[in-house]
């Protein structure tokens, strides 16, 4: 059958467009859609993603829908109704000129400008027919700034720039658009926050920070995550976690192979995005070794959970439920909140099952620092209707050691849709001096006080009790 010469031209023509047209063929995959649309309600998004998850890609394309205004029909996030003011880095100049400069032009050559994200047809020509462009000094094919087409009839301004110029470089006027691809030192992420800020109670420009996270729990990456879920805006702030997984445009093939060629250490970082603490992480196992999908605990299990408690600091609980043939414990349900009373926290607790099943807690009963009583939090739950022992006061370090040993004997398992603790585990590090951080480690202590003596404490289901002597304290003391 001979081929239609028509439509062999149409094709062509599709494929020539396609070519110097790619914001019209960018179709998201469900991570990419949900950052850009969280823009919409945040000024400040991180996209904290494995390698090759299309994280670099969705931000250089939303750059492009900003600095043109031409926004497809699907598009949900932040709009901006006129010409723009946007900067675009990473690590190093050549990093910039490699990636982030060929992927919004197509190419370091003039020739190939057009066939990136932004298209041929927006980039503003001189008058000789030139692209309007400058270049930066002392890096060959390196750009500046690009000037761009905007629908409303303006000029948007890219410029290119990268972290090894130092703070300095990233300091100037007002902007609407920042990209930041890979992770910048603290300094340069605080300074371009304020280029992007607003005045006179209009809304600021918006941050898109595009990273894998090789450098473990940062401070950027803690400005993101501490104490937050994925997807859920945050005062003014959002991430978004892509693994592999994630990437339609990867096959179960190319997976495997990226994962041999990939150091173990290294593995969860570049493939799910999630921070890599190497040898400083304190349970140094695989989450695949012990995340289990959640099923329905049949009654015969034996329940306990280990609670940590805190004020202005949350209070954390999470509950376990052991096989009693297996004695492999599953942890099944997690609490965090900070600032409600004792009595508060005990209505919550109570809710997830807590009157029948007993707790363990703070060996010192969380006494709190700058009480005049004196008082431990513990007497105040079970005052009010809870039965919570103390843990024993062996160190933090013991009791890491046995929640590890647990890990990787296979009798330790946790629900995959746990996101609190599971957030937790993922950064908890040694800190600069080799001892276990101190923060955002709530729900680790209680796991700690969980794997130490909760065994003893467990039990299974019985006739619930009421909590009679809840309702008693309620008008008796507030705290």
């Amino acid at each position: 059958m001979k081929n239609n010469p028509k439509s062999l031209e149409i094709i062509n023509q599709a494929l020539e467009h396609s070519k110097w047209n790619k914001i019209e063929t960018y179709k998201p995959h469900k991570k990419q859609a949900i950052f850009h649309s969280l823009g919409k309600d945040v000024d400040e998004r991180l996209f904290l993603a494995g390698n090759r998850t299309g994280k670099t890609w969705a931000g250089c394309m939303e750059v492009t829908y900003h600095l043109t205004g031409l926004y497809p029909k699907w598009w949900t996030g932040r709009r901006f109704s006129e010409a723009v003011t946007a900067w675009s880095a990473s690590d190093t100049t050549e990093a910039t000129r490699n990636i982030l400069q060929i992927t919004y032009l197509g190419g370091l050559k003039e020739e190939e400008f057009g066939s990136g994200t932004i298209p041929r047809s927006c980039l503003v020509k001189k008058d000789n027919g030139l692209y309007k462009i400058t270049k930066r000094q002392g890096i060959a094919d390196a750009i500046d700034t690009v000037y761009v087409k905007h629908i409303s009839g303006g000029i948007s301004k890219l410029q290119f720039k990268s972290y090894d110029q130092g703070r300095k470089k990233f300091q100037g006027s007002k902007l609407q658009v920042a990209h930041l691809d890979e992770e910048p030192d603290w300094d340069i992420y605080e300074e371009t926050r304020i280029r992007l800020t607003g005045t006179d109670g209009e809304r600021g420009g918006t941050m898109l920070l595009t990273m894998t996270p090789l450098s473990g729990t940062t401070d950027t990456v803690l400005n993101f995550t501490l104490d937050r879920e994925p997807e859920i805006p945050y005062k003014g702030r959002a991430y978004v976690q892509a693994s592999w997984r994630d990437a339609n445009h990867l096959s179960d093939k190319e997976i495997a192979v990226l994962e041999q060629s990939i150091p173990a250490h290294m593995l969860e970082a570049r493939s799910k995005g999630i921070p890599s603490i190497g040898e400083g992480k304190v349970y140094p196992v695989a989450e695949s070794s012990i995340v289990v999908p959640r099923f329905e605990i049949p009654e015969h299990f034996e329940r306990v959970y280990g609670i940590d408690f805190g004020w202005k600091d949350p209070t954390a609980a999470i509950f376990g439920a052991i096989d009693p043939d297996t004695r492999i414990m599953y942890l099944y349900a997690e609490y965090k909140q900070a600032e409600l009373t004792p009595i508060s926290h005990a209505h919550n607790l109570y809710d997830m099952g807590a009157d029948w099943i007993t707790g363990v807690g703070d060996p010192f009963g969380g006494v709190q620092r700058g009480q005049a009583d004196g008082v431990k939090m513990i007497d105040r739950f079970n005052e009010a209707g809870l039965t919570i022992e103390l843990a024993d006061r062996n160190s933090k370090m013991s009791g890491i050691a046995t929640t590890l040993e647990l890990m990787l004997g296979g009798k330790l398992k946790v629900f995959d849709d746990l996101n609190m603790w599971l957030s937790e585990f993922r950064m908890y590090g040694y800190d600069k001096n080799g001892k276990p951080q101190d923060k955002n480690d709530h729900l680790m202590d209680a796991t700690r006080y969980l794997t130490t003596n909760g065994w003893d404490y467990a039990r299974p289901k019985r006739a619930k009790r009421f909590l009679t002597k809840l309702n008693e304290r309620v008008s008796a003391w507030v705290i």
